[in-house]
């Protein structure tokens, strides 16, 4: 199996909620059932119905038969759902099936009109430019002319290549 149920918050309303094995044996049911038409030993399960028996619920769920059959005779009187039983099997119908397990309609997915970029942006740098900006550029003119800036420059630059032959 696979997949969810939708489990409404109108269930803790339900008359049935506080008896621990009634509640338990209505949320195994809507578990178990159909979700969509299928077969079974050659006969059609509609959706919201479940082929099972009582003892297979009860080894289930842990359960004692005689309170798997007070819960289920609980639900039939109830309406909540409908069983019909054969020698070889029990077919329990989920009565409103439909109204506990509502499909939402499914959304269009949004196609997007902008073009998505897979070229690669080349770049033209043009390092003669760089050179001229930095002959242009006052700041490093006068960090050039001290002393001591020239000398922690040097040093800086000695350290980045012995890193680099490091490596």
């Amino acid at each position: 199996m696979k997949g969810y149920i939708k489990l409404h918050r109108r269930i803790l309303d339900w008359e049935w909620y506080k008896d621990s094995n009634t509640k338990n044996i209505f949320i195994h049911l809507l578990l178990n059932a159909c979700y969509d038409n299928c077969r079974f030993m050659g006969k059609s399960v509609n959706k919201g119905e479940y082929i099972t028996s009582l003892s297979r619920i009860s080894s289930d769920l842990d359960i004692p038969v005689r309170q798997v059959r007070t819960a289920i005779k609980r639900l039939k009187d109830t309406g909540e759902i409908d069983t019909q039983t054969t020698n070889k099997y029990t077919k329990i119908t989920i009565c409103n099936y439909e109204s506990y397990q509502v499909e939402e309609p499914r959304k269009k997915a949004k196609t997007t009109r902008k073009r998505q970029a897979v070229d690669t942006q080349t770049t033209n740098i043009n390092k003669n430019i760089i050179k001229q900006e930095n002959k242009n550029n006052m700041f490093l003119k006068q960090c050039l002319s001290d002393s001591s800036w020239l000398r922690l420059c040097v040093c800086k630059t000695n350290l980045q290549k012995m890193r680099w032959a490091s490596y």
